[in-house]
């Protein structure tokens, strides 16, 4: 982790009436590719603008740095200060590109340390009526011994960027982990993969289920029908229910013989 930050005990996942109908069937983690995610800035670094006098000034550390054999120290400052003065809306365009066409993408599997929001519940878990369950921030399974990272995420109003004549890797890894600051209610943790495996959960892995407040069970299958079913045989369930006293959701125990 990144961050050195300890995670909660608990992480939790917001589903749709759909992926509830799923999960409940099936208990399972899904990743997806980071160029599929809601915010179209995430895990993408951007082009710093530069003046001319910038552009002349990384292309000489670049040169510096790392020159090439085969062409006149001259010449190769000329190509990379005019490289410097490229578009970065071009830029911009041209990097989403070529991630498309190389088909080599991270895998994100997104998880909130906080299950009561408001605005994740309307928005994730359509409008209340699908369910938010929560896994153990320290299954080794599922992260290390899969060899995945578990990371916190970070939030700022700057970008991470780097010059296209220069770029440089510590300019731009921490667009892994950072997101502008109108995500930050989302209290995100996210699992990073090398590939888009679905992960299916064993008993006692999902240690908790929250029904939505628009729970519809005639849609998504009857509460205590699923809390029977072997692998919750361990799980904590829940019914959201309104705060009295703050704009969130609380969950409430539901009591049920197994």
């Amino acid at each position: 982790m990144k961050t050195g930050s300890t995670p909660p005990a608990i992480l939790y996942k917001y589903l749709d009436e759909s992926g509830a109908q799923t999960f409940l069937a099936k208990p399972q983690l899904r990743f997806t590719k980071f160029i599929d995610l809601d915010d179209v800035l995430d895990t993408m670094p951007g082009f710093t603008p530069q003046s001319g006098d910038q552009a002349r000034i990384n292309a000489i550390e670049r040169v510096s740095r790392n020159p090439l054999e085969s062409i006149s120290i001259k010449h190769q400052l000329i190509f990379f200060e005019e490289l410097g003065m490229l578009s970065t809306s071009y830029l911009e365009e041209l990097m989403r590109e070529v991630i498309k066409d190389q088909g080599e993408f991270p895998y994100v599997c997104s998880l909130s340390a906080e299950p009561g929001s408001l605005a994740m519940w309307s928005l994730y878990a359509q409008r209340h009526a699908g369910i938010v369950f929560g896994i153990s921030s320290r299954c080794d399974r599922l992260i290390a011994d899969k060899e995945r990272e578990l990371q916190q995420m970070v939030y700022s109003p700057d970008r991470p960027n780097t010059p296209f004549n220069n770029p440089k890797f510590e300019d731009v890894i921490s667009a892994l982990w950072t997101k502008g600051t109108d995500w930050e209610h989302q209290q995100e943790w996210r699992i990073l993969a090398e590939n888009g495996a679905t992960d299916y959960l064993m008993r006692g892995e999902v240690k908790e289920v929250i029904f939505g407040y628009r729970y519809a069970p005639k849609v998504t299958g009857d509460k205590a029908e699923h809390m029977k079913r072997e692998v919750f045989q361990q799980t904590k369930f829940f019914d959201a229910f309104p705060s009295p006293v703050e704009h969130k959701m609380i969950a409430r125990p539901i009591e049920a013989d197994r």
